[in-house]
């Protein structure tokens, strides 16, 4: 488990080894990352962590995203957490009447088949913003409790699905695309609506999960603005600023992330401290 090329972070690895059993590689082949078993996968661009700025990357996934868990959710965890200096998803676009190109977006967090890739193990760690570490909290946690909605720990409580507006009926006039009117239904992913409602409902608490661990100051914030030839052949949308009036202005995503927050609130999970942005 020591890597050897940072005597601070080493120890700090091993012990999380120890204690956990999973392992935190700053240091690591594309097979660690890309090989399911059978074949390869991919869709992002990576560089290994910087071993420089291990030790500063571990304190920022200890203050955004470990110690909010304790021990009994901990062992959710794929068996590798891998550090990287870059993290892009790729995607193929063709803009209307242009040339098709690859776009790069940066990430935080990459499931792989039996490892996580966390973005940051370099020299912009020393530069991060409140918002920028905002983000990473909010994807970090949103990323375990889809763990433990999988795992049966936590489900979709009543009162959410209650919220929905439109009763989860089909609406194909943005089944098949990332628009405002998308969020204005009160949904935060094109697809979330089937045709059986348990299912839709399913969906949308997950993706919902994604809000959960966000500040509140970044969901009710400047809409992100899309670059709709970025999103031809994406389907999760910029979600900062989908509480603000301009993208929810019947409050749709608000009664539905609110009795979210609530339900999670009763379970013990500390949304009050995620919310804010100190």
């Amino acid at each position: 488990v020591p890597q050897g090329q940072s005597e601070d972070a080493d120890p700090r690895i091993v012990e999380y080894f120890e204690t956990y059993g999973f392992y935190i590689l700053y240091d690591f082949r594309e097979a660690d990352m890309f090989w399911n078993n059978t074949s390869w996968g991919g869709g992002v661009a990576m560089r290994q962590g910087n071993p420089a700025y291990a030790n500063a990357m571990l304190d920022l996934i200890e203050d955004a995203f470990f110690n909010y868990w304790p021990e009994r959710y901990m062992k959710y965890l794929p068996m590798k957490v891998l550090l990287c200096s870059q993290l892009d998803d790729m995607n193929t676009c063709r803009p209307t009447g242009g040339e098709q190109y690859t776009s790069y977006t940066r990430i935080n967090l990459w499931e792989g088949f039996d490892n996580i890739a966390l973005n940051g193990c370099s020299a912009e760690i020393d530069t991060m913003t409140l918002y920028s570490k905002g983000r990473f909290q909010a994807e970090t946690n949103a990323y375990m409790l889809r763990l433990l909605l999988e795992s049966g720990e936590i489900s979709v409580p009543q009162e959410f699905i209650d919220a929905d507006a439109l009763g989860y009926a089909y609406q194909g006039f943005w089944q098949n695309s990332q628009t405002d009117s998308m969020f204005s239904a009160g949904y935060l992913n094109n697809q979330t609506l089937t045709t059986d409602v348990q299912t839709s409902a399913e969906n949308d608490f997950r993706y919902y999960l994604d809000l959960a661990a966000m500040p509140l100051e970044i969901l009710e914030g400047e809409p992100a603005v899309f670059n709709y030839d970025d999103l031809y052949l994406r389907t999760e949308p910029p979600l900062w600023g989908c509480m603000n009036s301009a993208r929810d202005p019947w409050g749709r995503i608000r009664a539905k992330y609110n009795a979210m927050i609530d339900y999670l609130r009763e379970q013990g999970f500390p949304v009050d401290v995620w919310q804010s942005s100190e």
